[in-house]
């Protein structure tokens, strides 16, 4: 006769059977629902804290930096197990036994902030950028002109815009050659072949470049297949170089110096080094902060300065960045008049985006996120550390 099976049993079995699951599957589900989540809350939240930074430089407001420095979570899993039963007075068959089993997942998770300031931090912030920065860029896969347009501000007898290194100026910059110049340079890499590179000071300085006590010296490589192209002659005219081959294979390095005795003109020529006038990491910053998009009302009232040509006509930025970088503004979200935005942030009222369509600007927005983290991602000191410990479920 078979034995009869025995309601508690069973249900202790199954609640232990339902407990054991849950332990298996928390930790690799908490992982998977978890990770992509904080990676893009981090990563639109940089891109946010970049572009209100660039909004305020425009409006002359204070950027202030806080990065997050750790982000840890806690899962707890938390269950239960009941059982309840009821003895018949009369037959068997009026016993009963029942359970119950409940699991609970609770996560908290813990977020810490830094403000990014102090001697150190400004330091960085306001250090004119080394050619090995430019260099690491350029071999990175980023355009030539826009590492130049934005890192440097003179080349040799080449001006881009120094003015717009800083707040918003009164009269506009000068920088068409400069446009000229890199545009020239952009071709020449995207058609042939140009390469940006240290280049040694000679075996009688004794130190190599970027060495305590050494100079970083810029070089501009253009091959020997591009001397007959129009953007050779247009680089040799406007930096007012001959184009006498500095290289056995025929190529032609223009060296360029940050020291600020370099005068003459030539890549190795014994006129020495073109000089080299490097952006700050803020420096930079202030100038595409020239692309943002302003209400008219905004200029009118004085609350950002309005910058006029030499005949009085109102200068517009965007003869300078427009294939740069764009910032564009509105009184309503971007998402509620139709426009998918990359990046939007709201500042004095009004809206802010970056059109994600804009590949320019998307693309211009990181670089400066790389830029940032070259000049100041090591920074962790100088500020208090903000630790939010954030409940959820």
């Amino acid at each position: 006769m078979p034995r009869p099976t025995n309601p508690l049993r069973i249900a202790l079995l199954a609640g232990l059977g339902l407990v054991l699951t849950a332990c298996n599957v928390a930790g690799p589900r908490s992982i998977h629902g978890g990770r992509a989540l904080y990676n893009e809350a981090i990563a639109a939240t940089s891109s946010e804290q970049l572009l209100l930074n660039l909004v305020r430089l425009r409006y002359r407001d204070t950027p202030v930096f806080l990065e997050v420095t750790s982000v840890s979570t806690s899962f707890t899993l938390e269950n239960s197990l009941g059982i309840n039963g009821q003895a018949g007075l009369n037959t068997v068959a009026d016993d009963f036994v029942g359970a119950s089993a409940g699991i609970s997942f609770a996560e908290r998770p813990t977020v810490t902030y830094l403000p990014l300031q102090g001697e150190q931090f400004a330091t960085r912030l306001l250090t004119p950028l080394r050619p090995r920065v430019l260099v690491l860029l350029a071999n990175s896969g980023w355009a030539i002109d826009r590492v130049l347009l934005i890192g440097v501000q003179r080349l040799g007898p080449l001006v881009n815009a120094p003015s717009a290194s800083g707040p918003t100026p009164s009269l506009a910059p000068q920088y068409r050659d400069f446009q000229r110049f890199v545009r020239a340079l952009r071709t020449i890499q995207r058609e042939h072949e140009l390469s940006l590179s240290l280049v040694a000071q000679g075996p009688s300085s004794g130190v190599a470049p970027g060495e305590v006590g050494g100079e970083d010296l810029l070089g501009i490589t253009l091959p020997d297949s591009v001397k007959d192209t129009p953007e050779y002659a247009t680089v040799l005219d406007l930096l007012e170089i001959d184009g006498a081959s500095t290289n056995p294979d025929g190529s032609l390095t223009i060296v360029c110096s940050l020291r600020s005795g370099a005068v003459g003109h030539g890549g190795s020529s014994p006129g020495g080094p073109l000089p080299l006038v490097t952006r700050s990491l803020m420096s930079s910053m202030f100038f595409l902060s020239h692309a943002v998009a302003v209400d008219e009302q905004d200029e009118q009232a004085g609350v950002v300065t309005t910058t006029l040509t030499k005949d009085g006509q109102r200068f517009d930025w965007n003869d300078l960045l427009v294939n740069t970088f764009r910032v564009q503004t509105s009184k309503d979200r971007p998402d509620r008049m139709g426009v998918a935005a990359q990046t939007a942030i709201r500042h004095r009222g009004r809206w802010f985006w970056v059109d994600d369509a804009d590949l320019t600007s998307k693309s211009t927005m990181g670089l400066m996120q790389q830029l940032f983290a070259l000049q100041a991602g090591d920074i962790r000191g100088g500020g208090p550390i903000l630790t939010l410990p954030l409940s959820g479920n």
